[in-house]
């Protein structure tokens, strides 16, 4: 009998990365109005305008903030810690803990392959409550390569020796060029900042909720796009 493995990214895949980087920066923003006397909300709302714009994606987010409230670079140093101590709390997505249930009840297995730094992941993770539900959690920095490459699927199914396995993702440009390369159905849910993104064809499947990767793991799915 085969040995099936849902494997799932992240961020916007299992919760809303934007909701995660509000709280960030209401942090952030007590931090500037204390020290460099600028509006809480200002930070928030120049914040948040660049997430949407240039996405989680694009490395110097703080320094594009700070530019715009006119706050000297040298605090960007500051805002980093600030985003990679936080421990604010975030929730999942409404269908994620249901489906989560389905799966492990049926008895599949389930991990999380997630790029970031493995410290800010774990949070993430235990913020949400959902360690209980996976049997591995692989974090790519921690093996040194980060999507798109192959290395963090690879080890993953090396841990879970599963024979058939699935990969949920929401970001075409990262998440399932490696995953297709070691032989993984992708399923890509169309939610959270990379939306609007253009497919490709290392998605298989495109979903709107995660209720559809029950179907096409356990039967009763559709015909692939």
């Amino acid at each position: 009998m085969s040995k099936k493995a849902v494997f799932f990214d992240l961020d916007n895949t299992l919760y809303d990365y934007s909701s995660y980087y509000a709280g960030v920066l209401k942090k952030v923003g007590q931090y500037l109005s204390a020290k460099c006397h600028v509006s809480r909300r200002k930070v928030y709302l120049v914040g948040m305008k660049l997430l949407r714009e240039k996405t989680s994606r694009y490395p110097r987010l703080f320094n594009e903030l700070l530019k715009a409230l006119n706050v000297p670079e040298s605090e960007v140093s500051t805002c980093l810690n600030i985003f990679d101590g936080f421990s604010g709390k975030i929730k999942p997505y409404d269908d994620v803990i249901p489906v989560l249930k389905i799966l492990k009840n049926a008895g599949v297995v389930l991990g999380i392959i997630t790029d970031g730094n493995p410290r800010r992941q774990s949070r993430k993770i235990k913020s949400l409550n959902l360690s209980k539900f996976f049997d591995v959690i692989v974090f790519s920095y921690e093996l040194g390569r980060a999507k798109p490459s192959k290395e963090p699927y690879e080890y993953a199914l090396k841990v879970t020796k599963a024979s058939q396995a699935y990969y949920v993702g929401d970001d075409p440009r990262f998440d399932f060029k490696g995953a297709k390369e070691v032989g993984m159905t992708t399923i890509r849910i169309l939610r959270g900042e990379f939306v609007n993104v253009n497919s490709n064809k290392y998605v298989d499947y495109e979903i709107r909720g995660l209720h559809e990767v029950v179907r096409l793991v356990l039967g009763g799915g559709r015909e692939k796009q």
